[in-house]
């Protein structure tokens, strides 16, 4: 038999745990980058952001290049929504984090 095409509804879910998973990913990369100031000669605020935009970035990267995996895979395809979802949930994560800074 021929699989059916997913719901709209398995298709948000898809799309919210994707976004979960990277939302961790950019929190545990942005922890793992740490919060070193000694020596800096850029203000906290500025070397926090800029935690956050190296965090991002490879949070996104990743997820481009696990969907780009994913496409050389038999049977699995391509997915530019479960990018953006990965996208998104990295910057939901990392916008809450910067609001709670301030």
């Amino acid at each position: 038999s021929v699989p059916s095409s997913p719901t709209l509804r398995d298709q948000l879910i898809r799309s919210a745990i994707h976004a979960a998973e990277y939302a961790i990913l950019a929190l545990l990369v942005l922890r793992a980058l740490g919060a070193r100031r000694d020596g800096c000669r850029s203000s906290p605020k500025d070397q926090d952001r800029t935690r956050s935009l190296i965090a991002l970035s490879v949070a996104v990267l990743y997820g481009v290049l696990d969907e780009l995996t994913q496409g050389l895979l038999p049977n699995r395809q391509l997915s530019l929504l479960d990018v953006l979802a990965d996208a998104f949930g990295s910057l939901t994560a990392l916008a809450v984090v910067e609001w709670l800074r301030d």
